[in-house]
């Protein structure tokens, strides 16, 4: 569980910035780089280390937090367009949503703006595990 908790608090910044540059209007989906490797710092810092079950931990949290930020953004987006034509909270917005998802257009949307997300994270991925290799982030064997 701590793990995975590490993993979680990893993913918060690209998280939030994926929810902030959908709600100004920019192209979200490059912040699946930010939320991977966030999340394989975070949890290697965290947790003293990055091993095979780090990394797949880190690569399943980050996808999971992606659809979760997507689906707040489309959230929002119906709360803004439905606070248009009437007064709706902002929990009755998050509960239309399986409604918007059987909209194709909608869906079409949603789903190219996370597998490009997923595209970014795997760029993000295979740079970060690049770079540890070469040099790592914690050497617990460091001989001073």
């Amino acid at each position: 569980m701590k793990k995975i908790l590490t993993a979680f608090i990893g993913t918060l910044v690209g998280f939030i910035l994926w929810i902030v540059m959908s709600q100004l209007g920019i192209f979200p989906s490059w912040c699946g780089f930010i939320i991977v490797c966030g999340c394989l710092i975070g949890y290697e810092l965290l947790q003293s280390g990055l091993n095979k079950q780090g990394m797949m931990i880190c690569m399943i949290m980050s996808m999971i937090m992606i659809i979760i930020a997507e689906m707040i953004c489309l959230g929002l987006e119906i709360h803004s367009y439905a606070n248009h034509y009437y007064e709706v909270s902002l929990l009755s917005s998050f509960l239309m949503i399986p409604m918007f998802i059987f909209n194709t257009s909608v869906v079409v949307t949603i789903i190219l703006d996370i597998i490009i997300g997923i595209i970014f994270e795997i760029v993000g991925y295979i740079t970060y595990i690049k770079i540890v290799k070469k040099q790592p982030i914690i050497n617990k064997n460091l001989d001073i």
